[in-house]
């Protein structure tokens, strides 16, 4: 599954460029009516080339986590485009103007808001890229007033609202992959090679971190409070006898790092 998105992705990047270069899309995405049939063509035909091109673009693993006001704008964003999910399903066609609505509203901003937040070549950046593909496909389908029960060829699950409905489920699970490597997710068990039979535990709740740790295996258990900020907070070290307000900043991957150079890895 992983795989075939990730193709639909580059395939994606594909399409956007020469609709780009065709004036095809500008402010919105462009309905199947007026797609060029140059990209129509496209995109049943071998692009074998131009995917390995563009897969060179996508090599990076990883994506710098968001600020906190764009993850709260993105969580707005995606929160929404999952109840336009459930009108299809509950509603089917009787939910077409307000979906076409919220194509503009909701979907087509989030996407923007998502592009915005990556950096290019990250994984991301490649979810972003795949959102567009199926905003595209919405588009088609809402055009076409494809509410017709559906059942899907690779999960074979049904859809009451048709691939109406399946183009939205398609785009809430994207907008969650790319927010789980977007959001600043300090929470879990680090691993630090100070102390190599310990372990810090971080949960963080209203902006404030708890880290419970212990240095040695069968150690004393310590505390600390650490100030969260996005991507950075100033750690409260005094009750182990350091630096009040110390520094750490999340880093892809999984790692928070110290100005002393020292690395926690998530384990």
């Amino acid at each position: 599954e992983a795989s075939r998105r990730r193709t639909m992705a580059l395939r994606t990047a594909l399409l956007v460029s020469l609709a780009a270069a065709a004036g095809a899309s500008q402010t919105r995405l462009t309905p199947r009516a007026q797609v060029p049939t140059k990209l129509a063509a496209t995109r049943r035909g071998a692009i074998a080339t131009t995917v390995s091109t563009l897969a060179l673009s996508f090599a990076a693993p990883f994506a710098a986590p968001a600020g906190a006001a764009l993850v709260a704008d993105l969580e707005q964003l995606g929160a929404e485009a999952k109840k336009l999910r459930a009108l299809a399903r509950d509603q089917g066609s009787r939910a077409a103007p307000a979906l076409r609505k919220g194509l503009d509203a909701t979907l087509n901003p989030l996407q923007a808001k998502m592009a915005a937040g990556a950096t290019q070549g990250s994984d991301a950046y490649t979810q972003a890229q795949l959102m567009k593909g199926h905003l595209l496909e919405l588009t088609q389908a809402l055009e076409g007033n494809d509410f017709a029960e559906y059942v899907s060829k690779s999960t074979k699950a049904t859809y009451p609202g048709g691939k109406v409905e399946r183009e939205l489920e398609e785009v809430s699970e994207t907008f969650d992959d790319y927010l789980a490597l977007v959001k600043p997710v300090w929470d879990g068990r680090y691993a630090d090679p100070n102390h190599p039979r310990g372990y810090r535990d971080i949960s963080v709740k209203g902006g404030v971190a708890t880290i419970v740790g212990v240095d040695e295996a069968n150690g004393p258990v310590w505390t600390l409070t650490a100030k969260v900020d996005g991507t950075s907070a100033l750690i409260d070290f005094s009750p182990k006898g350091g630096p009040k307000d110390l520094l750490a900043k999340l880093a892809p991957g999984g790692l928070i790092t110290f100005p002393d150079g020292n690395t926690w890895t998530r384990k």
